[in-house]
């Protein structure tokens, strides 16, 4: 078989392991070996395209050898099937009787019935009976007319058979018994121990053959008990075909076809049993979670109508998994009904996601319920799908694995991937009609299920006339910014502006054309016509040319600076805005706290077990947190304000869900911040203003003419000549005084350069610690903190419902922990702010 095997050129090693071994962790009989095959890489595979054509292949190769049985399995999961069910393979019929020779003939009357079942493949019996035994039966009359003790003669047999300790024999420092036996040789076996001498108490000796028959027999070469009753095993696996429905054939075949004796009957394992097992498990389970589901939908929402709507994503759910099952061509199994489980509690999302959003809108005083629905449904349209859309996602490679463990994670990602679709789906539409049904008057409920209907219909491609918010990331609103605000426009042009001033470096003077008419010469009226160009020395352009540039490089930086400027405040106003958000998400999770001990306080008062006080102080906490809300919300639309502001939009837009903490700053180096822009601003500002100085003192240059001139004399003739002439200012008109200013200005913006270095430096520097200091503090609050505050909540309300504690020791308790996270908050967004101030130190 071993040779076969690795005919096969996708075969990379072949070996066996048969009979049972010294320490038998793994029994199994001397007539079964285990073969293991270990295939190379499935894209060096050239006679298959899978496993199951390569099995194929293998049998009908191996199969040419008479008396074997083969099964084609994997190991570890040999190994479950025989864990679970004492069998190797996907299904067992077991048999149940007395007699062994029974049982065989029937285990392969059972094989012979079931050969022709569609998907049954590797069908073996049990091998129970056939094993050739040796048998000594004593003839005890002639044992005692000899005089002779069976334990006497059952020690010689022994040891002619068995081997007897005859001494020890020595190797070195090595040390071996020495045993004495009979030469084995299976064929003449019982010739030997017939002719085997018995030594009697006269001295002499007779065969064994004297005193007992010697015969080869067929005996079981096996006894199987499971219930402390005999049975034999009918195994197979499953090829193409799910094992419920193989078994169900099995099952009519065999109840119509085979007769068992009286007491005699069959049950099936393997697989099948593990499939039947996890059913009934399922039922218990599924159940169960169905109603923890709701019980927690209760708990959350402490209504049962808001619980019954979001309830209702559950069968929208199971209709899409079931439909995609069907579609791909999967049968149900285990692992799809755990992925029922699982569907259930991801499809409870959407609606949560809806469902609250309508009961804050509530609490933010939008008593309309169609207003409500409307407002709440267009603001979630984007986050339901979202929630779906990751789930879905994260489970396709699951759904269309091909590699190890497919076969249980395929069915599982299916029903997920299919009932999220139609739960999400359903839920976008049945969700807020049912919502409306349960809270609208009833004169109304007819136009709002037509309004909400419409109104997803419209959102879902983007036509609703109402303003949709969504949720704003970091990264998009500094793009909108840098796209839209004034500011970074207008240092844009400036730049722009700068560039085009320096086409003016070379602008000569004003060309000067002149003439003249009368008595130049004589009394004849003469004319003269003049034309002439004054010019600078060269350096002096040069000079006006680097200035100009230069401050081209002085305007890009401003823009940096600017566009520098903008992100950091955005970045800052963007996590204010975020902190504030979850703050009031902290202070309704509070308020649903304190709800819950105002109507326990109110319950104990009504039954005499509290007094007045307790029942006034539960409400007073109520309302004080209802200012809190109230002033927590009036600060997320003043941040929001605020970044719509530096946006220059007027959008709405949802804060996260959640605050993350940005990547930690590892940058250490001092150095690295003179590539911040306002330094280089101010580098920059010196250098234009020491070539400013250089632009003033070639003011003090000459200038030369240039001119070309005709003359008439006598008003008959015309001569022509040319003039060079040279402008030398002799009083300097104040060039001396603009060039010691210059000279000011300059020395001025190098101080300045200094100062801000320094500032920026020490601000670098205080800003790594505070970073270090938040980390350490939020390494805290998420290792312990945050785990102790939840931990204190719950102790608090259960020991208050209990009475172990009163109203003021638990208040104190529940308003220690929400300070806990609340200061988790605070620390979260300072560290955030402190990697900004970084980010923008370091330019990035």
């Amino acid at each position: 078989l071993e040779k076969i095997a690795l005919q096969f050129p996708e075969v990379k090693e072949v070996v066996s392991k048969i009979g049972t071994s010294e320490i038998p962790t793994d029994p199994m009989p001397i007539e079964s070996a285990d073969m293991i095959i270990v295939l190379k890489d499935k894209k060096e595979w050239t006679s298959a395209n899978d496993k199951e054509e390569l099995v194929e292949k293998m049998n009908e190769k191996m199969s040419v050898i008479p008396g074997v049985n083969l099964s084609f399995e994997q190991p570890i999961q040999m190994r479950f099937n025989e864990l679970i069910a004492g069998v190797k393979s996907d299904i067992a019929i077991k048999i149940f009787g007395s007699d062994l020779t029974k049982l065989f003939t029937k285990g392969n009357e059972t094989r012979k019935l079931i050969a022709n079942i569609e998907g049954l493949v590797d069908i073996k019996v049990e091998q129970i009976v056939g094993m050739p035994q040796l048998v000594v039966k004593y003839n005890r009359n002639k044992i005692a007319q000899y005089g002779l003790n069976i334990s006497d003669v059952n020690t010689i047999l022994n040891t002619a058979y068995a081997g007897g300790y005859a001494g020890v024999v020595y190797e070195g420092e090595k040390k071996f018994d020495l045993v004495i036996r009979i030469k084995k040789d299976p064929n003449t076996d019982a010739d030997i121990l017939k002719g085997l001498l018995i030594p009697l108490p006269s001295g002499k000796q007779v065969p064994l053959s004297e005193i007992a028959d010697v015969t080869f027999k067929s005996s079981p070469a096996q006894i199987s008990r499971e219930d402390a009753e005999r049975r034999i095993v009918v195994e197979a696996n499953v090829r193409g075909r799910d094992v419920e429905s193989v078994v169900k054939d099995i099952q009519q075949t065999l109840d119509a076809k085979l007769k068992l004796p009286e007491g005699y009957y069959i049950n099936y394992g393997g697989q099948f049993q593990n499939l039947q097992e996890a059913k009934e498990r399922l039922q218990l389970a599924v159940p169960i979670a169905l109603l923890l589901i709701f019980f927690l939908l209760f708990l959350t929402f402490r209504s049962v109508k808001d619980s019954i709507i979001i309830f209702s994503a559950i069968p929208l759910a199971a209709i899409g998994g079931v439909l995609a099952l069907w579609l791909r061509g999967m049968n149900f199994s285990i692992s799809a009904g755990v992925g029922f489980i699982a569907l259930f509690g991801v499809a409870v999302l959407n609606g949560i996601v809806l469902i609250s959003y309508y009961n804050r809108l509530k609490i933010e005083g939008e008593e309309n319920i169609t207003e409500r629905i409307l407002k709440g449904s267009v603001a979630r349209l984007r986050p339901v799908l979202a929630t779906a859309a990751v789930a879905s996602l994260g489970f396709l490679p699951m759904a269309f694995s091909t590699s190890a463990g497919a076969e249980v994670q395929k069915p599982l990602a299916t029903v997920v991937i299919g009932g999220l679709f139609s739960s999400t789906l359903l839920t976008l539409f049945v969700l807020p009609v049912l919502y409306s049904l349960f809270y609208i008057k009833r004169k109304n409920k007819i136009n709002t299920i037509a309004i909400t209907v419409l109104l997803f219909i419209f959102s879902s491609v983007g036509f609703n006339a109402k303003a949709q918010s969504q949720t704003l990331q970091l990264t998009d609103a500094i793009q909108f910014a840098l796209n839209n605000y004034p500011t970074i426009q207008q240092a844009s042009l400036q730049t722009k502006h700068q560039q085009v001033l320096t086409g003016t470096a070379t602008i000569l003077d004003p060309f000067n054309i002149g003439s003249a008419v009368g008595q130049i010469n004589t009394k004849v009226i003469d004319y003269n016509v003049g034309m002439a160009q004054s010019f600078k020395l060269p350096n002096a352009y040069r000079a006006n040319k680097k200035l100009l540039k230069e401050n081209v490089t002085v305007a890009e930086a401003y823009e940096s600076v600017t566009k520098n400027e903008l992100i950091k405040n955005v970045s800052s106003t963007y996590y204010n805005w975020v902190y504030s958000s979850q703050q009031y998400n902290l202070l309704l999770q509070t308020d649903s706290i304190y709800a819950d001990y105002e109507k326990y306080a109110v319950k104990k008062y009504e039954v005499g077990e509290s007094n007045k006080l307790e029942k006034i102080n539960a409400t007073l906490q109520r309302k004080d947190l209802r200012l809190q809300l109230t002033k927590a919300s009036t600060q997320v639309q003043f941040y929001l304000a605020e970044l719509q502001k530096w946006m220059f939009t007027n959008q709405l837009y949802e804060a996260p869900i959640q605050l993350n903490a940005l990547p930690k700053i590892n940058l250490s180096d001092s150095a690295l911040v003179n590539k911040h822009p306002v330094l280089q601003f101010f580098q920059q500002q010196v250098i234009a203003k020491e070539l400013a100085i250089r632009a003033e003192k070639v003011k003090a240059q000459p200038s030369f003419n240039l001119g070309v001139n005709a003359q008439s004399l006598d008003n008959q003739k015309q001569f022509y000549y040319g003039s060079v002439g040279i402008t030398i200012p002799l009083f300097k008109n104040g060039i001396k005084e603009r060039t010691k200013a210059a000279k000011i200005q300059a020395e001025i913006a190098k101080k300045e350069l200094d100062k801000i270095e320094q500032e920026i430096v020490t601000i670098f520097f205080q800003q790594q610690q505070l970073q270090q200091q938040y980390l350490e503090q939020l390494d805290y609050y998420n290792t312990e903190g945050l785990a102790m505050a939840e931990s204190i909540i719950n102790a608090a309300q259960r020991s208050y419902k209990i009475g172990d504690i009163g109203y003021i020791e638990y208040i104190q308790n529940i308003k220690d922990a929400i300070k806990v996270k609340t200061d988790y908050l605070t620390t979260l967004t300072n560290y955030n702010k402190t990697v900004i101030q970084l980010n923008y130190l370091l330019n990035k």
